[in-house]
Order: C-alpha cells, then sequence, then structure tokens
C-alpha cells in the first residue's frame, strides 16, 4: 500500500510552495500533508489555505509540533489546522486537559523515543512521555523519524521500552495485535473508537494468541477511569469490549 506524503518546510521559498504544493495536493498522487519546522504558531498563515485544500482534497493532515515546543502549541497546530494525526506532540502531558483533549477527538501522535533521547527532548527512554499519553488513551504509533541517522528500528524500540520498564512486553504485543486487527478490519468506514471495529480488532488479537494481554491491557484502563477521567460512554465501550472478549 503506497502512500506518498507531501512534506513542507517551513522554512523552505515560498515561492515554490505557492508554486508547487496545491498542484501536488490536487495531482490525486499525495494521501497525506505535513509540515515541519520550528514549533512557533509565527508564520502558519502562509499554510493555512493548502490545509483547507488538503482537507477539500482528502487527504490526511500532519504537523510536526510538541517534540520541544509546550502544551498549548499542539493544541493550536491541531486546531487551527484541523489535523487528523500530530507528529510527535509529546508536549502536550504538561497539560492533563489538552492530553484528554486529543484523546478524545482519536487524534494519532506518532512519536519517535529514540529520536527524542537522542535529540534531548526526553532525557532518559524510561521517563518518556509516551506512557503517559498512553494511560490516559491517546492512540500513538511508534516511529523510527529516521533511521539511518538514529539506527533504531521500531522492532528495536519495542525491545528498548520493555527493558527499561516503560511498558510491558504484554501491552506491546497485545497492541501490536490489536493494531493488526485493524488493518484486517473489513469495517474501515467505521471511525476509529467505534465499538464494532474495536471488537473485531480484539477479536483479531484473541485470535493470534493475545487474549490473555488484551484482557489485561482493558483491565488495567478500567481500574485507571477515575485518574484517566474517562467518560461513562469511554467507560462502557472497554466494558463492552472486556465482555466480548472474555465470551470468546
Amino acid at each position: 500500500d503506497f502512500r506518498p506524503e507531501l512534506g513542507m518546510g517551513k522554512l523552505f521559498p515560498k515561492d515554490k510552495i505557492a508554486d508547487w504544493a496545491p498542484a501536488c495536493i490536487e495531482s490525486g498522487i499525495f494521501k497525506s500533508i505535513d509540515l515541519y519546522g520550528p514549533e512557533v504558531f509565527e508564520g502558519l498563515e502562509d499554510f493555512k489555505p493548502l490545509y483547507d485544500l488538503a482537507g477539500k482534497c482528502g487527504l490526511k493532515r500532519k504537523a510536526h509540533v510538541g517534540e520541544f515546543s509546550d502544551a498549548k502549541s499542539v493544541k493550536q497546530f491541531i486546531e487551527y489546522f484541523e489535523l487528523d494525526e500530530v507528529q510527535h506532540g509529546i508536549g502536550a502531558v504538561q497539560d492533563d486537559k489538552i492530553l484528554q483533549y486529543i484523546a478524545d477527538k482519536k487524534l494519532r501522535c506518532n512519536v519517535t523515543p529514540a529520536s527524542n533521547v537522542m535529540l534531548t527532548a526526553v532525557d532518559k527512554l524510561e521517563n518518556h512521555p509516551m506512557r503517559k499519553m498512553f494511560d490516559a488513551g491517546v492512540r500513538l504509533t511508534i516511529c523510527t523519524d529516521d533511521l539511518i541517522f538514529f539506527n533504531k528500528t521500531v522492532s528495536e524500540q519495542c525491545v528498548d521500552m520493555v527493558n527499561c520498564g516503560l511498558f510491558t512486553k504484554e501491552e506491546i504485543f497485545a497492541c501490536i495485535a490489536h493494531e493488526f486487527g485493524h488493518l484486517k478490519n473489513p469495517l474501515q468506514e467505521y471511525p476509529r473508537g467505534d465499538i464494532k471495529k474495536e471488537v473485531l480488532a480484539d477479536a483479531y488479537a484473541s485470535k493470534l494468541g493475545y487474549q490473555e494481554q488484551m484482557l489485561s491491557v482493558i483491565n488495567r484502563f478500567i481500574s485507571m477511569k477515575d485518574a484517566l477521567n474517562f467518560s461513562e460512554s469511554q467507560v462502557d465501550v472497554l466494558n463492552q469490549r472486556l465482555s466480548i472478549l472474555q465470551g470468546q
């Protein structure tokens, strides 16, 4: 599944972006758009029309923010560009309300643990904000950032996170199996978080032999519902998933 992404740097020559970006967005070739560079609000107005066009053309909208910037900037970028995904976003952990805002909107943060440590955005892996984001119900992916430069595959990063105690092996395996279930899911048109879609992904993980791990992860979320400020509807979905998994 080839999904080219149109990436733009905030410091790129504006005339070239104006000349080329609209045509690229409307070409039908690119599936997503991304903005990287200084994580500041200044200058974003130059890219707002491009993001509006990308939304009309069905491109997934992403932007780099929250690797070195704060929680407020993460929310600003999300709202201003109507983002579908956040590249990094770890700064959101500085504000529990913004973290919950991201979780409630079911936005995914694409996080790069090894890169974050090497670039000193995080002091050491065992203190990585991913743990708090995961516990808050934020959707996450683990990415390499730059495999050649940082020399850490996604699998190696998973092993490192288990070895340092950031996540358990059961959590990693259960999450991977569940996400494979989404890839195989026939209900692709349903939104993430929909009970039918989540149940099918759970069933796929269970079929692969990770039923106990899935039960453990869901039970953990239920036990932390008050600390995580889960709504009644969120808890209800978790309980339904738990009941269905236990019956399989």
